[in-house]
């Protein structure tokens, strides 16, 4: 969850590697990345996700499906100092299917690179998009107390930066959280 960035050639020439869901933390793909995954057949793109670099899933011949929680299909780079390489060069994009959310087919069958997906199936509900877009959480960053803001009652957990729980609680809709018996520090 600390990683922000999949630096160039991270993962390259993996053979072990099936599936990816990227984890919300992660806003950048490097280029050539999962380069010839020859045994990824899965990737989740999750919102938070603003850049795929050249040749990030290229040579990926085992592919199958992609599901972008991106309602507006990302730009995706093909220039690197090595030259023009497609993120998805290599994949068979007549066999791959292709998942975005319900209501956004039309802008990938049109987008560069994502219109070449012969199988654009928009079903995906983007349940996690709508989640994130109906809670609010105020003051953030807090220091003693936070009000969670969610339109009904919720169960709210918090964890350490390192991953343990540290609180886990009911709220009602604008209840105020103390924060006062945590130490100071980084949470989620």
């Amino acid at each position: 969850s600390s990683v922000s960035t999949i630096e160039n050639f991270a993962i390259f020439n993996c053979n072990h590697l099936s599936a990816i869901d990227f984890p919300l933390s992660i806003t950048d793909i490097g280029g050539l990345s999962f380069s010839n995954c020859s045994s990824l057949s899965s990737i989740t793109i999750q919102p938070s996700i603003t850049s795929i670099e050249a040749g990030a899933f290229a040579g990926c011949k085992g592919l199958t499906s992609i599901y972008s929680y991106h309602k507006t299909p990302i730009i995706l780079s093909s220039q690197t100092p090595w030259g023009l390489i497609g993120v998805f060069e290599g994949v068979d994009t007549n066999t791959c299917k292709l998942y975005v959310p319900i209501g956004s087919k039309s802008a990938y069958q049109i987008a560069p690179v994502w219109k070449s997906f012969t199988h654009i199936d928009a079903t995906l509900t983007g349940a996690s998009l709508e989640i994130a877009d109906a809670i609010s959480i105020y003051p953030n960053p807090a220091t003693v107390c936070f009000t969670v803001n969610t339109g009904e009652n919720a169960s709210v957990e918090i964890y350490s930066i390192n991953g343990p729980l540290v609180l886990k609680t009911q709220v009602k809709d604008n209840e105020y959280i103390s924060t006062n018996t945590l130490s100071a520090g980084l949470y989620l």
